[in-house]
């Protein structure tokens, strides 16, 4: 019926099209509704930038949808492009769910075609109404071992279970099996593990533990602590046994280069994935994916399965002896983001598909509640065109010039900026929001001569990159299309200029005596190298703010995922309020109450860690029952 056609586009780019036609008889719709036949060209805004589309109508309907160009993202954003266009076309209606996982994406497909109807002289009121079935075929199912969640954690719960000889099932809300463990993670720590012993590195799990006890102020769970960090250098080897190789680096955080390397990076994490699931089905366990868990059942006090919802509508029913539940926390989730961050202005890379589905059901089964909260790392410029955040002038808030918070004042050393766990910190204090300041003369220093300082993001720029972090100049090069992005980012709203202190104050609503006086004490810093505010080294006392025009550049808190969740024990099996077990039933990853106190520790790949680890020693327990 359908057919996938692929088009390529030159432009000085090579750029990936596709194009759902169908072979079918022209479409129906409404009696006596008729469409000005044509290729509609419409450009929406998607999560990763603008996407360009080709919608093409007959008289009485859609015939193809064709992506031109994008920047969306892989494995989640692009087949969520051409989910959303085949369901449109098939079912000639807009009244179709979203892909799980990727609502920008999807909303863009139907806010192009939507666009295109108007254009060929009708509107969406005008397709036949949308092609469900009257009746969904609903699914029962028998396990071992259910695993809700095929990210990071649930990924290393089902192999471990497998590997014991259980029969896994997963349940994958989204197309594609992963999560943020493959689509923004990049590595995970661990402590004495064969790669540091090979050169010669030592740093020990004891270390590791007195420190993540006196960081959280012994409001991390110990018993789980110990056993995490105990596993972790064995966890690498096993990764590396199932396809998921990693390559121990340097630090990338300016803070700790200088610290022991506990980074292990993924080599290739989107072929460790699909090589993980290879084997992981190899070991005769399945993956539902598009089967997001709904509702634990529980039956004389004991979890017995799951009711799952499949893309259709349908339910798939898993009975188990155990569940696991690996559903990534709810960084996606914006309600519960302002409940547990406790402020109302932040930007967000969260993956969106983590919104809390595993928490809640533990909840509502009788789980008590253990330190759930919000990993804020770093922050951005709070716009949603990935151009600006990314740009030349977003590069500024990575560096330790002056900034003020909405009140006009100084608020911190900012040199803050090169631990992504503190910087993330200091703003949440400020409400989520603070401003970088700069003025002309700093504007023309950066982009004709670029600046001694170090940019905090070089390094991780370098390992997402795939290059040596050896390789960083630890200087930022001149700016050249600095002015030029300033001005990009003033037109989207995130930032401001104003030829003095007051029209700037006035334009950011913030107190202008304040500013002035902001600014002046920190240019007399700047002369003197002296801070006597928050007493900021003089290293980073290098751009006074004088002379105008003046620019602030508006900065976010960054959302990158929950920590905390339901209470565990070391087994991970999920606890009530009296610590007693719920039987059946185990959380990992960012479901499980575990290592943090009330902020990120300041060790780098320290979440995909524990989830890797928490997710294998739930998978071996729950394999048992």
């Amino acid at each position: 019926m359908k057919n996938l056609s692929k088009i390529i586009a030159a432009a000085g780019l090579l750029m990936l099209a596709f194009a759902i036609i169908f072979s079918c008889s022209t479409p129906n719709t409404a009696e006596g509704k008729r469409f000005t036949p044509g290729k509609y060209p419409v450009t929406i805004s998607g999560h990763g930038g603008d996407i360009e589309f080709e919608v093409e109508m007959s008289e009485t309907g859609i015939t193809a949808i064709t992506v031109i160009s994008e920047s969306e993202t892989d494995g989640l954003g692009k087949p969520a492009l051409e989910k959303m266009a085949s369901k449109i076309i098939a079912e000639q209606s807009l009244d179709v769910d979203a892909v799980t996982g990727a609502s920008d994406s999807s909303d863009a497909v139907k806010e192009a075609v939507m666009i295109a109807l108007e254009k060929a002289g009708g509107s969406a009121a005008d397709l036949r109404p949308s092609a469900r079935e009257n009746s969904l075929q609903n699914e029962e199912i028998t396990a071992d071992v259910v695993v809700v969640g095929g990210g990071a954690s649930g990924t290393a719960a089902a192999l471990a279970a497998a590997e014991k000889g259980a029969n896994v099932v997963v349940l994958e809300k989204a197309s594609t099996p992963g999560g943020a463990g493959r689509f923004f993670a990049e590595g995970l720590l661990a402590f004495e593990s064969s790669q540091q012993k090979d050169l010669g590195i030592k740093y020990t799990v004891e270390q590791a533990f007195k420190f993540l006890a006196e960081y959280t102020h012994l409001k991390n769970n110990g018993d789980l602590t110990r056993t995490i960090l105990a596993e972790s250098a064995s966890t690498i080897d096993w990764m590396a046994k199932y396809g998921a190789e990693t390559k121990l680096i340097p630090n990338t955080q300016k803070a700790h280069v200088n610290d022991p390397a506990t980074y292990h990076k993924y080599v290739d994490k989107h072929q460790a994935y699909d090589t993980m699931y290879s084997k992981f089905e190899n070991m005769g366990g399945k993956l539902y994916t598009d089967a997001a868990g709904k509702k634990l059942i529980i039956e004389n006090g004991k979890v017995t399965g799951i009711i799952a919802e499949k893309a259709d509508g349908s339910e798939l029913t898993v009975r188990a002896e155990s569940v696991i539940l690996a559903t990534g926390g709810f960084g996606g989730n914006d309600e519960m983001i302002r409940k547990y961050m406790n402020v109302t202005d932040y930007a967000t890379l969260a993956y969106a598909n983590n919104v809390g589905d595993g928490f809640n059901m533990a909840v509502e089964a009788g789980a008590d509640e253990f330190n759930p909260g919000i990993a804020v790392h770093s922050a951005l410029i709070p716009v949603k065109d990935p151009k600006i955040w990314q740009g030349t002038a977003g590069q500024l808030h990575n560096l330790p010039l002056m900034w003020i918070n909405r009140e006009g004042k100084r608020f911190v050393d900012e040199s803050a900026v090169y631990d992504f766990a503190l910087w993330g910190n200091a703003v949440v204090t400020q409400g989520g929001v603070y401003y970088t300041v700069v003025d002309e003369t700093t504007m023309k220093l950066l982009s004709t001569e670029g600046s001694p300082l170090t940019n905090s993001f070089e390094r991780t720029y370098l390992v997402g990159a795939n290059v040596d972090t050896n390789l960083a100049s630890g200087v930022v090069a001149p700016l050249e299309n600095l002015y030029e992005s300033m001005e990009a980012t003033i037109q989207a709203g995130g930032a401001f200029k104003a030829d003095t202190l007051e029209e700037l104050a006035a334009a950011i609503d913030v107190d202008p005596e304040n500013l002035k006086a902001s600014a002046a004490s920190y240019t007399e810093a700047v002369r003197t190298g002296n801070d006597t505010k928050f007493f900021k080294d003089e290293e980073y006392l290098k751009y006074g703010v004088s002379e105008g025009p003046f620019y602030a550049i508006k900065a976010a808190a960054l959302v990158e995922n929950s920590i905390g969740g339901v209470r565990v024990n070391s087994d991970l099996e999920v606890l009530t309020d009296e610590m007693k077990a719920i039987p059946g039933l185990f959380a990992v990853g960012c479901d499980a109450g575990s290592l943090y106190g009330d902020s990120y520790p300041v060790y780098e790949g320290l979440c995909l860690s524990f989830a890797f680890n928490s997710g294998r020693l739930a998978g071996y327990k729950a394999a048992e029952q």
